[in-house]
């Protein structure tokens, strides 16, 4: 199991607000399980995460998992918004529960895509953050 540490999060420079959130929950580090991560689905910024945590491969298969993610949200919420407009009530409050859900699925999903990945990938050599900056910098100089 994966290690994610606080200081790892300062090295990466993450927002106080977010450090902040991860100690409290946390406190210095987490083993980084699925059913942990996804119980604070709708706590972090996901993309940060795979962004300066996962290697350039692995934050591409978090974002196809997530774009699928979005895409079964839009088609749910497609459906509904018709039932909605079928229906011969409005019940904008069944719409507004159906649309939460979907939402929270989705950074369900994020949460679990990023426990699975980081785990499968930890070491890694650079993340997706550093890959791209040397991209368009060239290397670091060391």
């Amino acid at each position: 199991m994966a290690i994610l540490t606080a200081r790892r999060l300062r090295e990466l420079i993450a927002c106080e607000q977010e450090l902040n959130i991860f100690i409290r929950i946390w406190g210095e580090q987490v083993d980084v399980t699925e059913e942990r991560m996804v119980e604070q689905a709708e706590t972090f910024d996901w993309y940060w995460a795979a962004d300066r945590l996962l290697s350039l491969v692995g934050y591409e298969e978090f974002t196809r998992i997530v774009d699928e993610a979005k895409a079964t949200r839009d088609k749910t919420m497609e459906i509904a918004y018709k039932k909605l407009e079928e229906a011969t009530e409005v019940d904008d409050q069944e719409f507004q529960r159906v649309k939460k859900a979907a939402k929270l699925e989705v950074e369900k999903v994020k949460a679990r895509a990023f426990a699975q990945l980081y785990n499968g990938e930890v070491p890694r050599e650079t993340s997706h953050s550093e890959a791209t900056k040397e991209m368009t910098d060239g290397p670091a100089a060391n």
